[in-house]
């Protein structure tokens, strides 16, 4: 930086000339501290504004209520006992009945995924899934297996 009074060369960001002391203007220091800041301004808005999409992205789901549907399957056989796999959400399990007709009723949440198969060893099988009343998945099949599934809304 060259001294506009005396013309002696100076250190760049000297607030006075090192020969003469007269001043220097302050617009070069200060246009230098304020490119400082925005940068400091705009890397802060960039990390809330990334923390704030995390957070929505991981909290929302939890924030949205949940329905909870009625549900009921229905599993009947002629001639002979049946196996039956139930599988909600990926869980399956396993019921031997011998009898010739047969339910269970519970709740399930939205997105509840549930097939229900059913295997014979008599003559006919069929199964019904029922929602909140609704029937919304049925099979019979002769001599054979009869499955449904339904995904809840």
């Amino acid at each position: 930086m060259k001294c506009s009074k005396c013309g002696t060369d100076n250190p760049d960001g000297a607030k006075f000339c090192r020969e003469c002391g007269t001043a220097f203007p302050k617009a070069a220091n200060q246009n230098r501290t304020h490119k400082i800041v925005w940068v400091f301004v705009i890397a802060a808005g960039v990390f809330i504004g990334l923390c704030l999409c995390v957070f929505a992205f991981v909290s929302l789901p939890l924030l949205i209520p949940k329905t909870f549907y009625n549900v009921r399957y229905d599993v009947a056989s002629v001639g002979g006992a049946s196996i039956t796999y139930i599988n909600v959400n990926g869980g399956t399990e396993q019921e031997d009945f011998p009898f010739n007709a047969w339910f269970r009723e519970f709740k399930a949440a939205s997105g509840t995924f549930l097939s229900v198969s059913a295997q014979t060893h008599g003559n006919f099988v069929g199964c019904v899934i029922t929602v909140n009343g609704k029937v919304l998945s049925q099979s019979t099949e002769r001599n054979s297996f009869a499955s449904c599934s339904v995904r809840l809304p």
